[in-house]
């Protein structure tokens, strides 16, 4: 009865239009991977004047993670909402103004929104409503806004190492009103190969070796890559891979601008999406394994593999570490707290619950959480989307209800309810 009203209160608290007004505020910022600071610097502001104790901590120079709380009595488990600030890149295929925040047939378009903006705004809104609900507070909730999740987790891993590890953790990422407790986790390797540099008009006079005519040896040879794994019946299309991007030219700069030089450098990333139980360290022998034959037969090829944070440099900025997969099981109280809030919203059973196609295929922060120790999982507005960005005003309304439900019950609760 008191974890009834506690809901109700704070549902009560929600409104929409200003959780719309929210959103399309947090669209209107490009926080791009590593431009994210106008943005955290807003929000931080916006949640400064909700009543909440607001701090910036900056996970690298220049980009600072928003954290918000609400203090409990001390008796309950600390809950944490998490999402990330940083955007996607914007496709050439985008089929309306990426930045027009616009409301049309029911949807709040907006680069950003699908992944995962929408969620902030949800997670944020329900916070700002637990403090007006005056509810008593058993529990801690901290909300996370973080930077560079789309780098493997750089915001969030940052948080874990500082020690900020909550009892349990509910991530608003893309899921399409699904419960995901597993998915993937990610690591990215840089493979160079360096050659001989020379002019063409010379190139009959000294020897040349053209490192972007070995890397097309090198990825024909990864063709043939075969991944140490146990399987996993729940995700049995990992681990998966991809050559995601190649840059060649001359020396370490990779410089483009004289293509009359046979190029010197040529360098790949290899992006690998793990089961559980994978390491970058196998990964890397794999890799090796798989090059080995290439290396035997052409004294010529100079193939390195690299692990993280290689392809964190300039120009990839891609991950600098690896972001753990997330293996929650069904049967957690924090699922099935979900899932009765979902039913209680929506009338019925989210569609999937465990595993989200093609959520789990993918990794977030909630792998950084769950190997510090933090019970967490996916529940989110919106879908996986690329080509482009918005999200379902009746879902985000839905999901900021079951939200407040998950909060209201968890916090006003005893800790070792949810923490055996």
């Amino acid at each position: 009865m008191v974890m009834t009203d506690a809901r109700d209160r704070v549902v009560a608290q929600l409104d929409q239009a200003e959780l719309v007004e929210l959103a399309r505020g947090l669209a209107r910022f490009q926080s791009f991977s590593g431009q994210e600071r106008e943005c955290a610097e807003w929000l931080g502001e916006y949640m400064e004047r909700q009543g909440l104790a607001v701090e910036l901590r900056d996970a690298e120079p220049g980009r600072p993670n928003v954290l918000g709380r609400l203090r409990g009595g001390g008796s309950g488990a600390r809950l944490m909402f998490n999402g990330h600030l940083d955007v996607e890149p914007v496709p050439r295929n985008y089929k309306h103004d990426p930045w027009s925040q616009e409301v049309r047939d029911g949807k709040l378009y907006g680069h950003g929104l699908t992944n995962m903006k929408a969620g902030v705004a949800s997670m944020v809104h329900v916070a700002t409503a637990v403090k007006r609900a005056r509810i008593p507070l058993k529990g801690d909730l901290v909300v996370a806004a973080v930077v560079g999740e789309l780098q493997a987790g750089v915001g969030t891993a940052h948080l874990v190492a500082s020690g900020e590890v909550p009892d349990l953790a509910l991530l608003p990422e893309p899921s399409n009103l699904n419960v995901r407790c597993k998915h993937a986790g990610i690591c990215c390797v840089l493979i160079r190969v360096q050659g001989i540099a020379g002019w063409i008009g010379g190139a009959h006079l000294y020897k040349t070796v053209n490192a972007v005519d070995k890397m097309a040896d090198v990825i024909r040879a990864l063709r043939d890559l075969q991944l140490t794994h146990t399987p996993n019946p729940d995700l049995p299309g990992l681990p998966r891979y991809v050559v995601g991007t190649v840059v060649g030219g001359l020396g370490d700069e990779f410089l483009l601008w004289k293509p009359s030089m046979v190029p010197d450098t040529c360098a790949i990333t290899l992006e690998v999406r793990l089961l559980p139980g994978m390491t970058v360290d196998q990964v890397i022998a794999d890799v090796e394994r798989a090059l080995a034959p290439a290396r035997a037969t052409d004294p010529d090829l100079q193939v390195e593999v690299l692990p993280p944070p290689a392809a964190y440099r300039e120009p990839w900025r891609a991950n600098p570490i690896v972001q753990p997969p997330l293996d929650l099981p069904v049967d957690h109280p924090l699922v099935q707290l979900v899932v009765r809030q979902h039913r209680q919203v929506l009338g019925s059973d989210p569609a999937r619950v465990g595993v989200e196609d093609p959520g789990s295929h993918a990794g977030t922060d909630a792998g950084h959480l769950f190997q510090a120790g933090a019970k967490c999982l996916i529940y989110g507005p919106t879908m996986n989307l690329f080509a482009e960005s918005y999200v379902e005003l009746d879902k985000l309304f839905a999901h900021a209800r079951v939200f407040a439900g998950c909060a209201a019950e968890i916090l006003t609760t005893e800790r070792d309810r949810w923490v055996q």
